[in-house]
């Protein structure tokens, strides 16, 4: 990385704020980032390790992931990646889920689900609807809003990416759960 990733709860909460910042100036200048383009190879391996990290980073740290996410959006956006910038909108609507941003998460899940539709690449394109499946779980949606969105994620399981797909599975299976749709619930999971 160009950037080591910081160690201490302070370095990590210093980064963030950082990296807010820069992730406003983009959404203030859009103008000033590059058009689609094939990014070089450094930015897409930035990118896909801040990835890796924050798959991490979700069970253990959730500080940690909100940087993750930061940082994989920002070098994506600088890079023209627009996979990157897919999936780093996603990991930044889910953050603001968690924190919770309602209203913003919306607008990244939305930008994430249209980028990833324009990619064509049927891996990033389930991620994107499954991450907005658990916005739409969590704000309350219609059940058939949410698995609209989990539907897609048999396109996970056809591009070979079967950590999604299980993890999509699961998460869903939980969360439908939760709101007391156990006959659904044990359905869904039956898969």
């Amino acid at each position: 990385l160009r950037h080591p990733a910081p160690y201490g709860r302070w370095a990590v909460r210093l980064a963030i704020v950082r990296q807010v910042l820069v992730q406003l100036g983009h959404l203030a200048l859009p103008a000033r980032l590059p058009s689609r383009r094939e990014p070089d190879a450094a930015a897409r391996e930035c990118a896909h390790i801040y990835e890796a990290m924050g798959l991490i980073d979700y069970f253990t740290d959730q500080e940690r992931l909100f940087l993750d996410a930061l940082m994989l959006l920002n070098v994506s956006e600088r890079a023209g990646y627009d996979l990157g910038v897919a999936r780093g909108a996603s990991g930044l609507g889910l953050i603001c889920d968690l924190i919770p941003l309602w209203a913003l998460a919306r607008r990244y899940h939305a930008r994430a689900i249209a980028l990833a539709e324009s990619t064509q690449h049927p891996s990033t394109i389930a991620l994107a609807h499954v991450v907005a499946s658990f916005h739409h779980l969590r704000t309350g949606a219609d059940r058939r809003q949410v698995l609209h969105h989990s539907e897609r994620a048999a396109e996970i399981r056809q591009a070979g990416d079967l950590f999604w797909w299980g993890a999509a599975k699961v998460r869903v299976a939980w969360e439908l759960r939760l709101r007391g749709e156990t006959a659904t619930a044990l359905a869904y999971s039956r898969e």
